[in-house]
């Protein structure tokens, strides 16, 4: 889960004073991992579910008109990254994530009762991660039975 400031703003294509927004705010994933391990590095691609909190809003400069439209959008998410081993429990980490939530038809009416149709919004992130894993050991002591003399 995480918190974020995603943002992208448009014209409009049939009317200039009209202006678009996108606006994602949080972004949830449920990923699987599976890779390959050497020695210090770790080597993985990843596959999921994506879910994210899509806004759009417009405004119109020409009249003092405007809307807004939010909802949960569900999709799928790719990647790969890869570890490498610093230290016993430190690690860095770089990885890719593609997130694809779908294309969307919104339909919706501005402060001024005009009809709002947005035929299709698709909604796509790319990103890279930079990480430093701390990795908590616990030293396991195994007790032997020996027989006594």
């Amino acid at each position: 889960l995480s918190a974020t400031t995603l943002g992208d703003d448009f014209r409009s294509v049939k009317n200039p004073a009209v202006t678009y927004s996108t606006d994602i705010n949080t972004i949830a994933t449920v990923t699987g991992r599976l890779g390959f391990a050497a020695d210090q590095w770790l080597v993985y691609a990843k596959a999921g579910w994506a879910g994210a909190q899509v806004d759009v809003s417009g405004r119109n400069t020409a009249l003092p008109d405007s809307f807004s439209i939010g909802d949960w959008h569900n999709g799928w998410t790719v990647g790969a990254g890869f570890e490498y081993k610093v230290a016993r429990n430190i690690s860095l980490g770089v990885e890719y994530s593609f997130i694809d939530l779908g294309t969307d038809h919104l339909h919706g009416r501005t402060a001024l009762a005009t009809p709002v149709n947005i035929v299709e919004h698709d909604v796509q992130i790319q990103s890279i991660t930079a990480r430093l894993n701390f990795h908590f050991h616990r030293d396991e002591y195994r007790a032997e039975a020996r027989p006594l003399k």
